[in-house]
């Protein structure tokens, strides 16, 4: 068994705050996937960092605190609510695949401006290359 991480080595592990950890347990989110020692502090396991990377994630879908408690308190239930946390993940990743789709559209479009203000800047420099029109 590897050796149970504090509060800061997840975070650091992570690239979030302490804070962000300590807030999640305070909203119910870690469940009971962190244990604490003999001195109270709080230990977590490959289970609680693998968690705690998918609260992480659900967050940067831009799903609010809400649905990820939502989302969490499901999860504790067990298979009862598999069908209901699938249709949660397949919402939020319709509306991911939706804002890649816009950042696509956006990225050719500042692409296109990119290239012809090189162009345009090019044409500047070199007047004698302009075509004469």
């Amino acid at each position: 068994m590897t050796e149970a991480l504090t509060v800061g080595q997840v975070a650091d592990r992570l690239g979030i705050s302490a804070h962000t950890l300590r807030y999640y347990e305070s909203e119910g989110l870690l469940g009971d996937v962190v244990a604490r020692n003999s001195q109270g502090h709080r230990r977590y396991s490959e289970q609680a960092v693998l968690w705690v990377r998918l609260l992480q994630c659900l967050r940067d879908t831009g799903m609010p605190i809400a649905e990820v408690k939502r989302f969490a308190d499901m999860a504790q239930q067990g298979l009862a609510t598999l069908a209901q946390r699938l249709a949660l993940i397949r919402q939020y990743q319709a509306l991911l695949d939706a804002d890649i789709e816009r950042l696509q559209q956006a990225r050719a479009m500042l692409s296109d401006k990119e290239i012809r203000y090189e162009q345009l800047l090019l044409e500047q420099q070199n007047p004698s290359n302009a075509p004469q029109h």
